[in-house]
């Protein structure tokens, strides 16, 4: 039977693997079948392979890993001050901050002065 810290290797890259072993040898947590198909089935539930899963939990620190952690800590794409533009834009134009970005916008182009008639 092997050792809670000798298990084979799932599958992931070696330095992966072995960085997560030392990661849980450290926390005095063992690595062992359970805790495996634990991070699988998380893994699974947030888009993950088992080796991004592992990753992620070495790099954020985690003993373990869930997929609403990951949800609530991953990273966006977007920068602090895109995420400010986009917040205020909600508070301010809730039916513009529903639109679809992946939808093709109407655009009605017109002459400002013709606009302003229009508009009385």
């Amino acid at each position: 039977m092997p050792t809670p810290f000798a298990i084979p290797n799932p599958g992931v890259d070696d330095q992966v693997w072995s960085d997560f072993v030392q990661h849980r040898r450290a926390k005095r947590a063992p690595v062992t079948t359970t805790v495996i198909r634990g991070f699988e089935r998380e893994a699974l539930k947030a888009g993950l392979s088992l080796e991004q899963a592992i990753v992620t939990a070495c790099e954020m620190g985690w003993q373990g890993f869930r997929a609403d952690w990951y949800a609530r800590c991953s990273p966006s794409d977007k920068t602090a001050w895109q995420r400010g533009v986009a917040k205020r834009v909600a508070e301010f134009a809730p039916d513009l901050a529903a639109l679809d970005p992946a939808k093709p916008a109407v655009v009605i182009e017109m002459e400002a002065g013709r606009a302003a008639r229009r508009l009385g």
